[in-house]
């Protein structure tokens, strides 16, 4: 689906998975009794909003990017933009991975974007990332 979520949920109670969209609405994505595991793998696309903060109006350069996943094994790929401008790509491959990944020379911007890519069958869980930077300026 192309839907904006800014939340995903699992229910274990009732074997549901939900996800919240901006405007509040709840959606049910998916029940355990109607979704039938096959051979096929299931690919899965999620990026995060502009990340600016706590800083919005001054250039930075970004240094490192720690992603902490569980890929149960599978590879995932996590791209950085800065402005929007695809700067490095990554593939994890691991079990409750926090690798410090070192981000190319000119990484410079106002804010970071990270998409995940995934297909698989396995279930992979992010559980946070950040972006090491240093501020290079400052507006007033």
């Amino acid at each position: 689906w192309e839907l904006p979520v800014s939340y995903l949920f699992v229910e274990e109670a009732n074997d549901a998975m939900l996800a919240g969209t901006p405007s509040g609405q709840v959606n049910e994505m998916e029940q355990a009794e109607t979704f039938a595991w096959s051979e096929s793998s299931i690919g899965l696309v999620a990026e995060t909003q502009d990340i600016t903060a706590p800083t919005p109006f001054a250039r930075k350069l970004y240094q490192w990017l720690r992603i902490d996943a569980d890929t149960q094994g599978e590879n995932l790929t996590v791209k950085f933009y800065v402005d929007g401008v695809l700067k490095h790509t990554v593939t994890l491959n691991g079990i409750r991975t926090r690798p410090l990944l070192s981000l190319p020379a000119g990484c410079f911007g106002y804010s970071y974007r990270l998409r995940f890519e995934y297909t698989g069958r396995e279930p992979v869980t992010v559980y946070g990332f950040e972006a090491d930077y240093l501020v290079l300026d400052r507006v007033a």
